[in-house]
C-alpha cells in the first residue's frame, strides 16, 4: 500500500516487526515464516533450499524433476503453506483474536490433507466412470461446445470469444464496421416477397446467437 502512495503508520511485517512487508517477506524471509517452512522440510523429509522470493520458489520447482504426482503433492503443501501464511498474517492485522503462531504448521497439515482426501475422492468418480463408460479424461476444461474456461486465483472465466467470432466469420461479417443494430431498419417485410436463399445458414446462425447467451444474456 505504501508503495501505491497510501499513508499508513508503519511497513513493518504485522508478524515479527522486522523486516519491511512484502510478498516474499510474508512468505519467505520472515522469522515466523522460516521457523515454519523448517518444520515444513522435517514433516516431508525433503532438504528443500532456503527461498529468499517466489522467483527463487518457482524456479526451483521448474528444474525439479520427479513424478508428476509427487510434483503436485509438493505443490499443495506449498499452496497450503503460503496461504496458511497469508491468513495468518491477515488475523493480526484485522482480528482480534488471532491464530496462534504453534497452531500454524497444524493448520498446514489440515489443509494438506483435506485436498488429499478430496483428490482421492475425485479420483474414486473417475474411476468408476471409466467402468460404466467408453470415456477419456481430457484434463481440465479448457474449450468445450464454444465456451472457452481460464482459470485465475480468483476462479473461472468463462467466455465465447472464439464462437462468436467464428459466427461473425460463418456470416461473412467479420470485416464489418460497428453498428447499433444489425437490422436494416428501411425495408418492409410482408407476406410476398424473396425467400431467404439460404435457409439453413439463417437457422443455424439464429442458433449460434441463442447459444451466445449462455455468456452473454444481454445479447
Amino acid at each position: 500500500m505504501s508503495s501505491r502512495g497510501f499513508d499508513i503508520d508503519s511497513i513493518s511485517c504485522m508478524v515479527c516487526n522486522g523486516h519491511v512487508e512484502s510478498n516474499d517477506d510474508i512468505f519467505f524471509t520472515c522469522d515466523t515464516t522460516v521457523a515454519v517452512w523448517n518444520l515444513v522440510r522435517s514433516w516431508i523429509g525433503l532438504p528443500l533450499p532456503s527461498f529468499l522470493s517466489c522467483k527463487d520458489w518457482s524456479h526451483w520447482f521448474d528444474s525439479w524433476h520427479v513424478s508428476k504426482d509427487k510434483k503436485s503433492r509438493m505443490y499443495s503443501i506449498f499452496a497450503a503453506t503460503c496461504w496458511t501464511l497469508l491468513c495468518f498474517r491477515n488475523n493480526i492485522t484485522f482480528n482480534s483474536h488471532s491464530m496462534r503462531k504453534c497452531d500454524i504448521f497444524d493448520f498446514i497439515r489440515n489443509v494438506y490433507f483435506s485436498w488429499l482426501k478430496y483428490r482421492a475422492l475425485l479420483q474414486q468418480i473417475i474411476t468408476s466412470l471409466h467402468q460404466e463408460f467408453d470415456m477419456t479424461d481430457l484434463g481440465a476444461l479448457n474449450y468445450f461446445l464454444g465456451i472457452s474456461a481460464t482459470r485465475s486465483s480468483t476462479g473461472l472465466f468463462l467466455s465465447q470469444k472464439k464462437y462468436a467470432c467464428e459466427l461473425f466469420e460463418r456470416a461473412n461479417m467479420a470485416n464489418c464496421n460497428p453498428s447499433r443494430t444489425l437490422v436494416d431498419t428501411d425495408s418492409k417485410l410482408g407476406p410476398e416477397g424473396v425467400a431467404v436463399q439460404d435457409p439453413t445458414l439463417y437457422r443455424s446462425l439464429a442458433e449460434g446467437l441463442q447459444h451466445l447467451t449462455f455468456t452473454r444474456p444481454d445479447l
